[in-house]
């Protein structure tokens, strides 16, 4: 039932990431080389909360370098990005770029 479900991050609240099921992949854009944060079935819950954080700390690392994150579908290894934390200047900015996600 809640494989074909669609996430709208825009929509969701920040006390909201917690109770998202899903795996998630966090990557500086041009590097093949993802974290993937959780595993199918058992570590699901809470990941999009540690995601966020990595994809925070990566941005604030290599400001003007898109940091990609995307969900990880159960049925598939192929992650598109769905989000983009970018460190500019002194802002940290969060951008949906897909618009939703499967996981």
């Amino acid at each position: 039932v809640l494989r074909d479900y669609r996430l709208d991050f825009n929509r969701l609240s920040v006390e909201q990431h917690d109770e998202v099921r899903g795996v998630f992949k966090v990557w500086r854009q041009g590097n093949i080389i993802a974290h993937q944060i959780g595993l199918f079935p058992d570590e699901t819950i809470g990941n999009l909360t540690k995601a966020i954080a990595l994809a925070k700390t990566l941005a604030m690392e290599t400001p003007d370098v898109p940091i990609m994150l995307g969900c990880e579908a159960w049925h598939t290894r192929a992650v598109e990005p769905w989000l983009t934390v970018t460190q500019t200047n002194e802002t940290l900015l969060i951008e949906q770029k897909e618009p939703t996600c499967t996981p």
